[in-house]
């Protein structure tokens, strides 16, 4: 029985040893959580002048390749140039500038890393190419040369599950799917920290402060009526020592005589189903309008007796004459927060 054994990975930069790549790569990806990112809100920014692409220095943890694991960390010292291709004559095309890392394939080879503007394929409804194992920096709209307009551009940096890196906190637009334990999460929109609690981002402040977004639904397709119909529903677990606030905004039209036209109303039930028949939290009567679709909003704030999965309905009613429609898109959207604490 050995009471002592030499481990099979040698200590890192303890003496001038040379290391495996995959083992450095991994475990100085493990110190930033994996996290593919920048290290700056400037790194690898990036200005347009007609055809012609500037792109910022910057440091950055890029994805490595499907069959690899940890990140690669990149840095460029010096702006970059790059120059948009021509426009397609009578289509529009949407571009991506991504950053990438070819790794070497033989011994005797060493790593590589490039900035590229890949083309999408020009289209009525153009969209940017598909570009896995790749840090998306930037997308082009390229307009057909017909219409006489210079492209534009659009910051893809911080979207998409890619972070600005800053020790253990993150910033982004958009909420990371997961993180590490203890890792905090900046809201780049709305300043709000989150903290990683092993499965859940949940409140870093004050925890009878707001912990802001709970859930949403959004709903893409049209929906015409004359009489009760369940729309939109979500189902969340819900804490009986927080309040919340409930919000329904969409795109209405309602024809016919009035007033009202119609009635909407936000119905909560325990468990997972919603229906017509459960309790109102919140109704609004909806007015005659059909000239233009107007915006028509819905907010509320509620508790619940107890903790546990609760779900939210949105129902609609169209009073038998008028046809109610609420428009798909356009913001439509029915949504929980989490404004404090009892």
């Amino acid at each position: 029985m050995a009471l002592v054994k030499q481990m099979d990975t040698p200590p890192l930069f303890c003496d001038g040893t040379e290391y495996a790549a995959g083992l450095v790569r991994r475990l100085l990806g493990q110190m930033i959580g994996d996290t593919v990112g920048l290290f700056g809100t400037a790194d690898f920014a990036v200005s347009l002048s007609g055809s012609a692409v500037t792109v910022a220095p910057g440091r950055g943890a890029i994805p490595s390749g499907t069959t690899e694991s940890g990140v690669y960390l990149v840095e460029s010292t010096e702006a970059t140039a790059l120059t948009l291709d021509p426009a397609d004559s009578t289509r529009d095309r949407t571009d991506r500038l991504v950053a990438y890392v070819v790794p070497p394939v033989t011994g005797a080879d060493t790593g590589k890393w490039f900035m590229e503007i890949r083309k999408g394929a020009p289209a009525a409804t153009p969209v940017p190419p598909e570009t896995p194992n790749a840090y998306v920096v930037w997308d082009f709209a390229i307009p057909a040369a017909s219409k006489g307009v210079n492209p534009s551009g659009f910051d893809k940096r911080f979207v998409g599950g890619q972070q600005m890196i800053a020790g253990p906190t993150i910033t982004s637009t958009e909420r990371p799917t997961r993180g590490r334990p203890g890792q905090i999460w900046s809201d780049g929109t709305t300043g709000q920290l989150w903290l990683w609690n092993g499965s859940a981002w949940i409140g870093a402040t004050d925890p009878t402060l707001p912990r802001g977004w709970v859930g949403e639904v959004k709903r893409t397709t049209e929906d015409t009526f004359t009489s009760p119909v369940l729309l939109e529903r979500l189902t969340l677990s819900l804490s009986a020592s927080r309040r919340y606030k409930v919000t329904f905004s969409a795109q209405h039209h309602a024809a016919g005589f009035g007033p009202p036209n119609g009635s909407a109303d936000i119905r909560l039930a325990a468990g997972t189903s919603v229906s017509l028949s459960s309790p109102v939290i919140k109704t609004t009567g909806i007015l005659k309008n059909n000239a233009t679709r107007q915006t028509f909003e819905m907010v509320t704030t509620f508790t619940v007796p107890t903790s546990g999965t609760y779900s939210l309905g949105l129902t609609a009613n169209g009073f038998d004459n008028p046809a109610l429609t609420f428009s798909g898109g356009n913001g439509r959207i029915l949504m929980v927060e989490d404004i404090g604490a009892l």
